[in-house]
Order: structure tokens, then sequence, then C-alpha cells
């Protein structure tokens, strides 16, 4: 197995075990990685572990130098309470590259992975990372480009989709991100409560 697909393996591995997985907590030495006068440091530090390995959806490859895993150790699935949500890349065979996919979103359900909802305007070369927070909120973060389907490459306008699950259904809503010049982090989506 390449490098490469390993990474993407284990990747796809690390994503599910959050998912769907609990933290044990088991003593583990640090001394190697943190300084302390005494001997026999022991640190009890959260591990993963996977309880599910699972196909989310099928990918078609774009073509276009991305993929459903190229979205810079941002998460594609997230857990909010007992539902499970990913966001995932669907290629449109008559866009042309680079922005010629869309993104989705799955909810896992107890007959398995289920498509809620999906993009049905933009398109976007890129996978969508998402973020939960503990009030039921999940966010999923897009890129559509504002260049017409013909053209190969050009500028986007990001923006923060706001999800709730309310019974069956979710509610959505839609938010521009505004930067003074140049975003310093093109596509990680990085959330944090403030109190």
């Amino acid at each position: 197995m390449t490098k490469r697909r390993e990474f993407i393996r284990k990747g796809l591995l690390g994503s599910a075990g959050v998912a769907f997985g609990s933290f044990a907590i088991e003593p583990l030495n640090l001394s190697s990685l943190i300084e302390e006068s005494g001997k026999g440091t022991e640190t009890k530090v959260p591990k993963p572990v996977v309880e599910a390995e699972e196909v989310v959806y099928q990918y078609v490859p774009a073509d276009n130098g991305a993929g459903p895993m190229w979205c810079g150790g941002s998460t594609t699935i997230v857990k909010v309470g007992k539902d499970v949500f990913a966001s995932g890349l669907e290629t449109v065979p008559e866009w042309k590259p680079l922005n010629n996919c869309r993104w989705m979103l799955f909810e896992r359900s107890k007959k398995g992975w289920v498509k809620k909802v999906g993009d049905k305007e933009g398109r976007t070369r890129e996978p969508s990372p998402m973020a939960a927070f503990h009030d039921g909120r999940f966010f999923l973060s897009a890129n559509p480009t504002l260049t017409s389907p013909d053209t190969y490459n050009g500028p986007a306008k990001p923006e923060i989709l706001q999800f709730k699950k309310s019974g069956e259904k979710l509610k959505s809503e839609k938010s521009f991100p505004v930067w003074s010049g140049n975003p310093p982090l093109y596509r990680a989506l990085l959330p944090q409560l403030c109190r």
C-alpha cells in the first residue's frame, strides 16, 4: 500500500473513531514528552477507541487534485449527542475541473448512512470540514466558486452552514465569514464557544 493510501486509510479510521468511538482513559508514560523533575511521571490521557468502520458514501474521483480527505486535518464527521453526521463530496461529471464538485450531508441512521441534504447551487473543489457544539448545533464549511461552470479556476465566497436537528428534520442557516485582508486559514474550521 502506498504511503498516501495508508495516510488516507488512517485518516478515515481516525475520523470514524471520533464519530463512533468512545474515549478510554488509560495511564500513559509521557516522560519523554514533558520535562519533569521527578521520576515515573504518569498522566491519564484520552485514548480513542474505534467502535465501527463503515462506508459513508462512494466517491467518484473529480480529477481536480482534491479528494474527500483533502481538508487540512479538519474533520468531516461529527457526533452531536447520539446523532452522527458526515459531509461528503459529490463529483458532477458535466462540470469542468477544478470546481466540479458539491457538498453533501449524511446522517447515520439505524439503517445505515442516509443523505439528508446537498448543495443545489454551488460548485466547489474541496471537501467541507465540520464542527459541533454541545448545544446541538453543528456546522459545515463550504467554499463555492464565483466563476462560471466552464472556467478552470477563480475566486470563491466562503460560507458556514449551521444545522440543528429538530425531530427528524434539519434546520439550517447560512452565514458568510468576513475577513480583513486575506484569511489566514483557507479551509480549516476551528470551533470555539465564547462564554
